[in-house]
């Protein structure tokens, strides 16, 4: 990334940080958050009526994506964060939350493989947060869920190869775009 382009998402990094009242700059061995610009572009792709999503995002971090999902008018959203270290910030974070227009803003702390997945949520959000047998179990119980509790799925995954990789043998599951960093998903067919 060239100069001016670093510059320029500083400052509208900056200015996202503001708007929400967060703090979720700066990496870590174990963080590395998503782009606001990135965030904000995929968010409206999401294919329900606000008041219906539930969105869970995988490996929530600092709460970036918590916060700018919660500045929709969504039903629920749910942050999923292994690193106690990191939940603790997120739930800073989520208590100064500025624009907040979700019913319901949380986030556990929890390994991803492990967590209850709602039965309402129907939204999935990944920023790569893990590969291999982790997210192959996290697809796996969502797809029991989703069994389980019939209704329609769609997954935002940032940086997709893997989860490209992960549902080829996932017939449920169907690419529906995709960009150079990013897939959008959904069922395969109607059940």
């Amino acid at each position: 990334m060239g100069f001016a382009n670093r510059i320029r998402h500083r400052i509208y990094t900056g200015y996202c940080e503001r708007k929400f009242g967060v703090s979720t700059r700066g990496r870590t061995a174990e963080y590395s958050a998503l782009e606001y610009e990135y965030l904000l572009w995929a968010l409206p792709g999401i294919p329900f009526p606000a008041e219906d999503v539930v969105f869970v995002d995988y490996g929530a971090g600092k709460g970036r994506a918590l916060a700018a999902a919660a500045a929709y008018p969504f039903r629920k959203v749910i942050g999923v964060e292994i690193s106690g270290e990191l939940v603790e910030i997120a739930r800073r974070n989520l208590a100064r939350l500025k624009r907040r227009r979700a019913g319901c803003v949380e986030i556990h702390h929890a390994d991803a493989a492990a967590f209850a997945v709602p039965d309402d949520a129907n939204v999935f959000f990944f920023f790569n947060p893990f590969g291999g047998a982790t997210l192959a179990r996290v697809v796996e119980r969502i797809r029991e869920s989703w069994t389980e509790h019939p209704r329609e799925v769609f997954f935002i995954y940032f940086n997709h190869g893997r989860f490209d990789e992960c549902i080829a043998t996932q017939p449920w599951l169907r690419k529906i775009h995709e960009t150079a960093f990013c897939g959008f998903y959904g069922l395969a067919s109607a059940r």
